[in-house]
């Protein structure tokens, strides 16, 4: 957008005084060529959230469930949340500070998944207990205890019950 790039370099703003010219105007007549000559250009290939499986020593991606595509994930810890011997996961994330333009990322309540058959099962939130749906920056596991720092706010625990 006009006013977030024009933020970054003012000569927009001078350039293409309503949003209207902006919206209208292609890549080369806001950039001279030669700066655009110039430019690092970076493609990405995948956007969604996922997991490296190592498979026959090869590793391969494995995006995760669209229900937790919903928003970014900050911070996740290993943890065997149902005690049967394998390594769940615990993810939570979102963020609140986007630029004006852009909504914030809000919908990531905070996930457990479950480790099974070698895939992992998206645990109900409310049967586990477990929502995180703020401005969640990092988390930790202390003993019993599931510590959730959100950008300013109080820390959340959460209790691990057998």
């Amino acid at each position: 957008g006009r006013e977030c790039s024009g933020q970054q370099m003012p000569f927009i703003l001078n350039q293409f005084p309503d949003y209207s010219g902006f919206a209208k105007a292609l890549l080369h007549d806001i950039y001279k060529e030669e700066d655009l000559n110039k430019a690092l250009f970076l493609h990405a290939n995948e956007m969604r959230s996922g997991y490296l499986d190592r498979i026959e020593g090869k590793l391969r991606f494995v995006p995760f469930d669209n229900k937790l595509q919903l928003g970014p994930i900050n911070s996740f810890e290993f943890i065997d949340v149902n005690k049967d011997g394998s390594l769940d996961v615990l993810l939570a994330g979102n963020k609140f500070e986007a630029e004006i333009e852009t909504p914030r990322y809000d919908g990531n309540i905070g996930n457990v998944l479950l480790s099974s058959n070698k895939c992992f099962v998206i645990a109900d939130n409310h049967q586990s207990g477990f929502v995180a749906d703020g401005n969640v920056k990092n988390m930790a596991v202390v003993g019993s205890w599931v510590i959730v720092a959100e950008d300013n706010s109080e820390l959340k625990l959460f209790r691990l019950e057998k």
